[in-house]
């Protein structure tokens, strides 16, 4: 958090005011990629219980294969299986369409918020367009994009850390 701060400070005394553009971009775009990584998570969910059940269904008939054939059962199994990798295959796209999306707002947005901060600094605000303007500014644009999308899991690992000292200070005492 600190290196962040650091990094909008230095974005601000190149851009000044654009950098709230920055900020309120990369905030959206960070709740669009938490948003979109559950939805990932959850089609993850169901496309897994899919696959549960199609092996279930494959363990079934490999088990009692004999019976199967003896009985003529092997075209309701197959449909069944059929159905069900349908359904999951259905779902594995999904789930890859999500992660795209997930992959759009974040790796690709930084591009987007420079283009935006640069057009809000030189058409909003005036300031002349330096080449060592806009490169100090989408050097920190870069830095400040990482360390946004890294925070997620800095605050979950040193949560996790807090946790386990605690686990082992409870143990010690």
């Amino acid at each position: 958090p600190v290196e962040g701060l650091a990094v909008i400070f230095c974005l601000w005394l190149v851009v000044e005011e654009a950098t709230l553009v920055a900020l309120s971009m990369a905030l959206f775009s960070l709740a669009i990629a938490h948003a979109g990584g559950r939805r990932v998570e959850a089609a993850k969910r169901r496309q897994g219980s899919y696959a549960d059940d199609r092996i279930r269904i494959l363990a079934e008939v490999l088990y009692g294969i004999k019976v199967v054939k003896a009985n003529g059962w092997v075209s309701r199994f197959s449909s069944r299986i059929l159905a069900l990798a349908k359904q999951e295959s259905r779902h594995a796209i999904r789930s890859k369409f999500l992660h795209g999306e997930v992959l759009l707002f974040t790796s690709e947005m930084v591009d987007l918020i420079a283009y935006l901060v640069i057009v809000v600094a030189i058409f909003g605000l005036g300031q002349t367009p330096r080449a060592s303007r806009l490169f100090a500014m989408w050097v920190f644009m870069g830095v400040l994009h990482h360390k946004i999308f890294a925070l997620p899991e800095t605050v979950r690992q040193v949560s996790s850390c807090v946790v386990s000292l605690r686990r082992c200070a409870s143990l010690l005492r």
